[in-house]
């Protein structure tokens, strides 16, 4: 499972960061499995919850990641990530809210745009 989320700045092990007062793990959607693994944890959601009407999104910036982290892909970009990771959620054909987007390919942050997709 450890495979699915970004390392820490040795690579090895998960790295861990700072959300809302507590620790968190940062889904590596460039990990082999790691997108199936985290749309199968939805559609579970989905089917045990009728009171799901959409799934929101929300990118940070770079204070969210794990020191030095190392993603699967070295060469990703956020705007790599953000794409993939919406156009998988997009995938489950529920109502989403895409909360933060990238402002640029190449500079790694993100600006607050608030917009629903609905499918």
């Amino acid at each position: 499972l450890s495979s699915v989320f970004v390392n820490d700045a040795g690579g090895e092990v998960t790295g861990l960061t700072s959300f809302n007062g507590g620790l968190a793990a940062i889904l590596d959607v460039f990990a082999v499995g790691g997108i199936e693994w985290y749309i199968n944890k939805l559609q579970k959601l989905a089917a045990h919850s009728t009171a799901i009407a959409s799934y929101r999104l929300t990118y940070g910036d770079q204070a969210w990641l794990p020191y030095k982290p190392h993603f699967s892909n070295i060469d990703a970009t956020p705007n790599m990530y953000r794409k993939l990771v919406t156009e998988s959620i997009a995938s489950l054909n529920l109502p989403f809210i895409v909360e933060h987007t990238s402002d640029s390919r190449n500079v790694a942050s993100f600006i607050p745009v608030v917009s629903e997709i609905r499918l």
